[in-house]
């Protein structure tokens, strides 16, 4: 059974001039901690996305790629992930957290 929650938090004002310019904008913040084998697949990834694994391993898959990559990250680890790309998050099937966050921004 997978337990999770996820704040999510639009913009940081009514300014659309500022929320075009902001340095960072956060799109929406979360932690997913489960204890069976979860996936989290994502076709094409809008924003950033900055997970940090608190407890666990997970197994990252570039989903696109004729040869498959996949890395595994483990409890401390940190993984960043860019506009346009195209991954899966798989937990191992042991108890796992990761607290995660999505974000734009530039420089």
């Amino acid at each position: 059974m997978m337990e999770s929650f996820a704040i999510r938090r639009i913009a940081f004002s009514s300014n659309s001039a500022f929320e075009k310019n902001a340095y960072l904008k956060i799109i929406s913040i979360g932690y997913t901690q489960g204890n069976s084998s979860n996936r989290y697949r994502v076709n094409t990834l809008d924003d950033y996305l900055l997970t940090f694994v608190e407890e666990g391993e997970f197994v990252i898959n570039n989903l696109p790629s004729e040869e498959r990559a996949y890395i595994k990250i483990k409890q401390g680890d940190i993984a960043l992930f860019y506009p346009g790309e195209s991954f899966e998050i798989v937990d191992s099937g042991v108890t796992s957290g990761r607290a995660w966050f999505h974000f734009q921004g530039f420089d």
